[in-house]
């Protein structure tokens, strides 16, 4: 039915939906306050962890032969803490493919999809929306709920 069609026509009032029960009410102000606690406890091991860290730095436990140490703090209690400075090697994939030939750096890399110019050809009309939509899927994440108190 158009919307001409229905506007003529006298709509039932919806039937209003039961409220949520009592132990959802509860559980969900309860997932709302540990989540507020759990940010403060995120935010204060954040402030923490740089405080150390500032502190091994200083005292020169920021080197491969001096990165960890262990002190007792109680007669069956310890704490340790070891300075991580990890690395990731990068790649320049240009400068990589200036050196080597054409038909090598065929072999080694790959052509992906560019959503961009993808939008650009549908829009362009080189490319049919339809197909992109046949090609197209969702896929669901994982779901989860957010709580807050106020």
């Amino acid at each position: 039915m158009t919307a001409t069609e229905t506007a003529g026509r006298r709509r039932r009032p919806a039937k209003k939906a039961a409220g949520p029960s009592e132990d959802l009410v509860q559980l969900a102000a309860a997932l709302a306050d540990a989540s507020a606690a759990e940010g403060r406890a995120k935010a204060r091991r954040r402030e923490l962890a740089g405080r150390v860290l500032e502190l091994m730095q200083s005292e020169g436990f920021d080197s491969a032969d001096r990165s960890s140490f262990r002190a007792e703090l109680a007669a069956d209690s310890f704490v340790t803490a070891t300075y991580v400075a990890p690395t990731v090697d990068v790649v320049d994939g240009e400068r990589l493919r200036e050196q080597l030939s054409p038909q090598l750096w065929t072999r080694i890399s790959t052509r992906v999809l560019d959503p961009e110019a993808l939008d650009a050809a549908v829009a362009a009309g080189r490319v049919d929306a339809a197909a992109v939509a046949a090609a197209t899927e969702a896929v669901a994440g994982r779901p989860y709920v957010k709580a807050a108190r106020k």
